[in-house]
């Protein structure tokens, strides 16, 4: 995946003029975990830019060091850092991806950001997918980059995030004005599933408008314990109380911990609007078998970057990145927003220089440096470098 030109004798890195490391420790402590919170536990420093005068990232002690070390222009063959040789390329590949570090081109230029993408990634093109998943996601990314350039990191995560989503219209406003219109949508209201949903779980969350998500835990779960694996379940609004009704039997049944609907009418719009979460690998994969049973060839219109399951278009899954502090609470920054935010930051910073196809080619390189693979929408091994 990476160019080996990277690690060559004839490429130089070196840190991006008019940045600074700032160490965490010397920040007021409000700011530090504030930080933590927002980048991870393991931060060491910031990457502060004296220009804009803002965080531009921040690293942790392996990254600080070999910043440090290409204060001054060196060959990443010869950085001693105390890493493996394919962990350094890994860092420094999305340092210059970010911007944060240069490498020369042929000619002795440096370069970074998407100008770099040829001599930090692979010349060889990896094969698409032809799962409708697959196709859907690099939808959601050709309409990134085709926003206007106005458009800063955080709307265009947004814009990814929500892709897909059903049209808000007057119909769906009037068909769904009042709490009792979408508890009725929901199939809340039908007595079998008002008894099973009170007997084995506790709600939280209300459908009044002031919460997005009305959330269903089995009594015996922990609610401190943390969930990462999901499952997505895209059904048409139409067919959505026949389908809560069949997943709050299957989750009952399977003893799924989490199952949460929304419960406005933009999260109903969302085409995530069902998400069912398990404890682990096992059980994610004998849920998506009882849900595949459960609910048949039924219809979904299919959510952007999930990893599809085959015979079913309304399921996909994924799992959530894991993090150190989950603050007391069992869900937490999820796989899809922050992919969103990576592909945000990364069209935002590339849109005044390249193509559509470009940028995409970029981003897709720069989600494979986090073990992402665009390609299935799953995790893989970065340890090779």
């Amino acid at each position: 995946m990476l160019n080996p030109y990277l690690n060559s004798r004839e490429s130089r890195l070196r840190a991006k003029p008019g940045l600074k490391l700032l160490p965490l420790l010397g920040l007021p402590k409000a700011h530090r975990k504030t930080i933590r919170r927002v980048y991870g536990a393991d931060i060491a420093s910031v990457v502060f830019e004296r220009a804009s005068e803002s965080i531009v990232s921040a690293v942790d002690n392996d990254t600080s060091r070999l910043i440090s070390y290409l204060s001054t222009p060196h060959r990443l063959s010869n950085t001693a850092t105390g890493v493996s040789a394919a962990r350094r390329a890994g860092i420094a590949a999305k340092l210059v991806a970010d911007g944060v570090l240069e490498i020369t081109d042929f000619k002795g230029v440096f370069r970074s950001g998407i100008s770099a993408h040829d001599f930090i990634f692979s010349r060889k093109r990896t094969s698409g997918s032809s799962n409708g998943l697959d196709r859907l996601s690099y939808l959601a990314l050709l309409y990134a980059t085709l926003l206007p350039h106005s458009f800063e990191a955080e709307e265009l995560a947004y814009r990814l995030y929500t892709f897909n989503s059903v049209p808000l219209t007057a119909e769906w406003e009037r068909r769904l004005a009042t709490p009792a219109a979408i508890t009725a949508s929901l199939g809340l209201s039908h007595a079998p599933v008002k008894t099973l949903l009170r007997s084995a779980f506790r709600s939280t969350g209300h459908i009044n408008g002031r919460t997005p998500w009305i959330q269903w835990t089995l009594k015996e779960f922990e609610p401190s314990k943390s969930l990462h694996y999901k499952i997505y379940v895209s059904t048409p609004l139409e067919n959505l109380s026949d389908v809560v009704e069949t997943v709050a039997g299957i989750c009952e049944r399977l003893r799924l911990p989490v199952f949460k609907v929304g419960t406005t009418l933009r999260n109903l719009l969302r085409p995530d609007r069902l998400i069912i979460y398990a404890t682990d690998d096992l059980q994610l994969h004998g849920a998506i078998d009882a849900l595949r049973c459960g609910l048949g060839q039924c219809e979904g219109s299919g959510v952007p970057f999930t990893a599809p399951v085959s015979r079913s278009p309304a399921l996909s899954w994924g799992v959530d990145p894991a993090t150190d502090d989950m603050g007391g609470s069992a869900l937490h920054a999820s796989w899809r927003s922050t992919i969103a935010s990576l592909i945000g930051a990364t069209i935002a910073k590339s849109k005044s220089f390249g193509s559509a196809d470009e940028i995409i080619r970029f981003c897709l390189g720069r989600l494979r440096l986090e073990g992402i693979e665009p390609f299935g929408w799953q995790m893989r091994d970065v340890s090779d470098g």
